[in-house]
């Protein structure tokens, strides 16, 4: 017999400037703002209704952003980094 999972996403990212932010998609595609200094207690909640942890995945990115050109008064380039953590998860769906 072969077990039919479902699958949902879990993502977490943390910004430079401070800020944060977090969702959680599940088979139906439904999305859910969740807060990512919570991330133990969704994840414990999703354990309790049965998903497992298939796959995670981290990415972290710098983006420099500058003044316009036409701006007239010029600051100096801004640099903002992120870092995001990507969770896939599953659970059986019952036949």
């Amino acid at each position: 017999m072969r077990i039919k999972w479902e699958y949902g996403e879990l993502t977490l990212k943390w910004f430079g400037d401070g800020t944060s932010s977090g969702s959680w998609s599940d088979a139906s595609g439904q999305l859910m703002e969740i807060n990512p200094l919570l991330r133990l207690v969704h994840m414990n909640q999703l354990g309790a209704e049965g998903w497992e942890v298939a796959s995670v995945e981290t990415d972290s990115w710098t983006q420099t952003i500058q003044s316009p050109e036409w701006s007239q008064f010029p600051e100096p380039p801004q640099v903002h980094k992120g870092r995001s953590v990507i969770y896939t998860l599953k659970r059986p769906v019952e036949p």
